[in-house]
């Protein structure tokens, strides 16, 4: 979104101004992503033993005539986290690690689909299309509608001092308790299959 670009290009020498001006853009229209579609291709990285591959993630929105978003999918993905010990000390502490929980690789996959109503500001999504699943553990599948997702956003924007919470201040709790009190919760359904 040329937003977020201008907002770069205007603050580039001064990380705090930078920092402030792209929180204000995100939370100028909080359920406009900034993308029409989004691709990554062949994502990995291999560091001390330790590697992590994302062979690809497709993602986009659509938009109604007014061009507001109503509708975010993202296809399914997979990703894997490997260990290799004879790669290094990164590889031999997540071996160790993973090793705690029965596994030598984790792969996970996951896939989201969501509408949004903008005139209601509801968000509806459905538990056949919104999972995150760890292969030989568990799929962790949810569903519902979360109404007033914008307006808490919003709120969120406006009450916290992101500056201080990115220097270890602890959120205010009346503020967090004001943005959580615009959301209402329809219908949730959370299913774990292992």
């Amino acid at each position: 979104d040329a937003k977020f670009v201008k907002a770069i290009q205007e603050n580039i020498g001064d990380e705090d101004a930078l920092m402030a001006a792209i929180m204000d853009v995100a939370y100028e229209n909080p359920m406009d992503p900034g993308y029409d579609s989004f691709k990554m291709d062949d994502l990995s990285f291999d560091v001390a033993g330790a590697s992590f591959a994302v062979p690809a993630i497709t993602a986009s929105v659509e938009r109604n005539s007014a061009g507001q978003p109503v509708k975010y999918v993202t296809q399914p993905y997979t990703m894997t986290l490997k260990a290799d010990a004879e790669g290094g000390e990164a590889g031999a502490g997540l071996l160790q690690g993973l090793s705690v929980i029965g596994y030598e690789e984790l792969t996970m996959k996951g896939e989201s689909v969501a509408t949004y109503d903008p005139d209601k500001d509801i968000v509806s999504f459905d538990a056949k299309k919104n999972y995150f699943e760890l292969v030989d553990g568990a799929k962790f599948s949810f569903g519902g509608k979360v109404e007033g997702y914008n307006a808490y956003t919003k709120e969120v924007g406006t009450s916290f001092n992101f500056a201080d919470l990115a220097e270890g201040a602890e959120p205010d709790p009346a503020a967090m308790q004001a943005a959580m009190g615009k959301l209402t919760i329809h219908g949730f359904e959370l299913s774990i299959k292992d």
